[in-house]
């Protein structure tokens, strides 16, 4: 995991986990850091991370952040309910929001994320999502 690339592949895979409700930031640190190793040594392969947050999503539930959830209803942002909860979390979904995550703020901020429609046809997440998601997780401007 010292291979990984901070903004190409840690950062992207943290804000998913937050997006999904899975557990995330300090959660990650407790019980001497046991499920932060499993993220940092599952998230350079799509696959290998895809079944991390499948095992989570079966053993931890949904562990919202309470700081996301109540930002986006403060802020009159649109929370996109998933049509199925338990629906299995797939490399295809991870690979969308990746892309999305690497299109950067001014995309996001132009509601300009995906301008071919590739990636949202996979991925739940609005523009106003993203923004947040990027500003929590150490974005690229461009």
């Amino acid at each position: 995991y010292f291979v990984s690339r901070m903004e190409k592949v840690v950062a992207p895979k943290h804000a998913f986990l937050m997006h999904m409700g899975l557990p995330h930031g300090k959660a990650l640190l407790d019980n001497d850091a046991e499920l932060f190793r499993d993220f940092l040594l599952s998230c350079r392969r799509t696959k290998t991370f895809a079944a991390l947050c499948n095992e989570w999503r079966r053993a931890y539930g949904k562990c919202e952040d309470e700081g996301y959830q109540h930002l986006l209803m403060e802020e009159g942002i649109e929370i996109i309910p998933s049509d199925r909860p338990n629906e299995l979390i797939t490399p295809k979904k991870i690979d969308a929001f990746d892309g999305l995550f690497a299109r950067g703020i001014l995309a996001a901020s132009r509601n300009d994320m995906d301008p071919q429609n590739q990636h949202l046809q996979h991925m739940n997440v609005t523009a106003s999502q993203m923004i947040y998601l990027l500003t929590k997780h150490g974005s690229n401007p461009l």
